[in-house]
């Protein structure tokens, strides 16, 4: 049985069909190339934390208002649906 994909392009209003085994195929090529690494957990709030205090001891080059609209709420990393 072949399967398809259908994928929404980026910052496009396309929809792009792909057979699902040629899809894997090309995302698994990409990562081995690019030399991606697993992650055991997402960090993702690790990393926010030291954005924050960061960003609260530049109190002196932007103000809280400032800092609001540059702080993400609840941020996630990226899911990789291959």
């Amino acid at each position: 049985m072949i399967c398809f994909n259908f994928l929404v392009a980026m910052k496009r209003k396309t929809i792009v069909v792909i057979n699902q085994k040629e899809y894997s195929e090309k995302v698994h090529s990409f990562i081995t190339a690019n030399n991606f690494n697993t992650l055991n957990k997402d960090s993702t709030n690790k990393f926010q934390k030291a954005v924050h205090k960061i960003m609260k001891e530049c109190s002196s080059v932007m103000d809280k208002r400032q800092r609001k609209f540059l702080i993400q709420k609840k941020p996630s990393a990226p899911v990789l649906k291959a």
